[in-house]
């Protein structure tokens, strides 16, 4: 009782009145997805290491100090040495980088018993450049930041994908619900036709006129529609679990069935097409094109980058102290460093690279391709339903006018119960196929974004 008048609640307010049944769940169903909320959590890593790249521009320093007693216990009261150094290691972007020490310190002259001492500094400086640089690729963007934003591009696409594929699910399932609840309507119809059969049978038999045979295969029947409605309720209550599962479970079982009810007396895809607007099979396939495209780039940019790191190195080094006593002192050198030019990773590297390239464009290749069949077949899908149903137009206007024939005949008594179930089931039934084609119709037609004339 509680679910009902809270299910009363939700559909007389405000939002609910405007909007219907179906749009709340299509925003409950957004908003609580746990693949969808998934690959936003991803996006939102992607973002957060495509910033941390940029800390690379920070240095990194650090500073240390200390002092030195010759002897033990700390028996002197000043000690022999005391020393303050800093260390600065800066990026640079063109494969480059440069590292800074420095130190100062005080040495407590020996000769002296007094506290007299000796000041000293040195500075270290070593500057690193590799020999093949990123830029000298025409057009090349520096990888160091640009690999993070096509992993966060890639996942940008991906979400696409992975939103357009629950959509799908939860549309699917749910025309299949709208299928499920009218097929057990004319059930339900077949049901008491099949038992009034059987009681007319027995009837006939009671009255000697007729044979244990046909009683026998009208009690078969109504156990075969028996059994199909319990097969079919079971297919309802599997639905209604697949559908708390892509609502996270945030609408209870009894009273999700109650909304979904409720929501089968409107047209569905008037809430659909407004909260989902953006949906349709053009989305998922540019979005699957586009995550190979960066796919292609992130392999040539992870190329440049290990080319740059296994390059020959130019390194100058400088070093710089001073005393009082050796007064100022300056040395230079120049150093190219190919430690890792004949590395087994630089060797193959180029190799590699040309097979996971060739792969990768191959991929694309027949990506389009596959693409382009697709929704070819989904085109030839939607043609062949519009060309059903005009063929079963002229079938349904005709069993129309004949059930309102058999309905004014049984109205006056002309015409058996069983005669009028059995034509009135013949009407649902066709009338479920055309409303199960129309909702076929428009499901192609959101997917392809084309418009059907009426």
């Amino acid at each position: 009782m509680k679910k009902i008048l809270y299910l009363f609640l939700i559909l007389i307010s405000s939002e609910c009145f405007a909007n219907g049944p179906f749009l709340q769940l299509c925003k409950i169903f957004y908003e609580e997805n746990l693949e969808i909320k998934a690959v936003e959590d991803s996006i939102k890593l992607a973002r957060i290491n495509k910033n941390e790249a940029y800390s690379l521009l920070l240095p990194e320093i650090s500073i240390t100090g200390g002092i030195d007693y010759s002897q033990k216990d700390f028996e002197k009261e000043y000690p022999d040495y005391g020393k303050l150094s800093a260390n600065i290691n800066q990026y640079l972007f063109w494969g480059a980088n440069l590292s800074l020490s420095g130190s100062f310190y005080y040495s407590k002259i020996l000769e002296d018993e007094k506290k007299q001492y000796e000041p000293g500094a040195q500075a270290y400086a070593v500057y690193t450049q590799s020999l093949a640089p990123y830029f000298l690729s025409f057009g090349q963007r520096n990888p160091d930041f640009y690999i993070g934003k096509l992993n966060y591009l890639i996942q940008l696409e991906n979400k696409k994908n992975v939103v357009f594929t629950q959509i799908q699910n939860f549309l699917q399932l749910y025309l299949n619900y709208k299928k499920l609840i009218k097929n057990l309507e004319i059930q339900n119809k077949y049901l008491i036709l099949c038992e009034e059969s059987y009681l007319a049978e027995k009837q006939i038999l009671n009255n000697n006129s007729g044979s244990l045979l046909n009683l026998y295969e009208k009690h078969q029947k109504l156990i075969n529609v028996s059994n199909n409605l319990l097969s079919l309720e079971k297919q309802k209550e599997k639905t209604i679990n697949q559908f708390e599962k892509l609502l996270n479970h945030k609408i209870d079982e009894e009273l999700l069935e109650l909304i979904l009810n409720e929501s089968l007396q409107a047209d569905w895809e008037k809430d659909f097409i407004s909260y989902f607007d953006f949906w349709n099979i053009d989305l998922a396939l540019k979005a699957g094109e586009n995550i190979e495209e960066y796919e292609i780039e992130k392999e040539k940019n992870l190329y440049v980058l290990k080319r740059q790191t296994y390059a020959p190195k130019l390194k100058v080094i400088a070093d710089c102290s001073y005393s009082v006593s050796d007064k100022h002192n300056l040395e230079v050198s120049v150093e190219l460093d190919f430690s890792t030019l004949f590395s087994p990773e630089n060797l193959n590297l180029k190799r590699e690279y040309k097979i996971t390239k060739k792969n990768e464009v191959e991929k694309v290749f027949q990506t389009k391709q596959e693409n382009i069949k697709l929704r070819e077949e989904n085109e030839h899908a939607l043609a062949i339903l519009l060309e059903n149903q005009k063929q079963l137009e002229n079938e349904y206007e005709f069993i129309k006018r004949l059930y309102a024939d058999y309905k004014e005949v049984y109205n006056k008594g002309n015409c058996s119960k069983l005669d009028f179930l059995s034509m009135e089931i013949n009407y649902l039934q066709t009338q479920q196929e055309m409303e199960d084609l129309k909702n076929q119709i428009l499901y192609y037609s959101i997917l392809l974004n084309v418009e059907i004339s009426e």
